[in-house]
């Protein structure tokens, strides 16, 4: 601690690694019912809510 904030120190440094090559390194169990894009697509749900004729 310091009169103005505290102060960190680097103790042992973390190698960088490439964000793309971790890609699908963990996997999500599936919980549920697979979702499709339409699922979220606000115009889609007010067709399907609609009444047909």
């Amino acid at each position: 601690m310091e009169p103005d904030g505290l102060r960190l120190r680097v103790v042992r440094s973390v190698a960088t690694s490439d964000l793309g090559a971790m890609a699908g390194m963990a996997k999500a169990p599936a919980r549920g019912v697979p979702r499709r894009l339409e699922d979220f697509d606000p115009a889609a749900l007010l067709i399907r809510k609609r009444p047909q004729p």
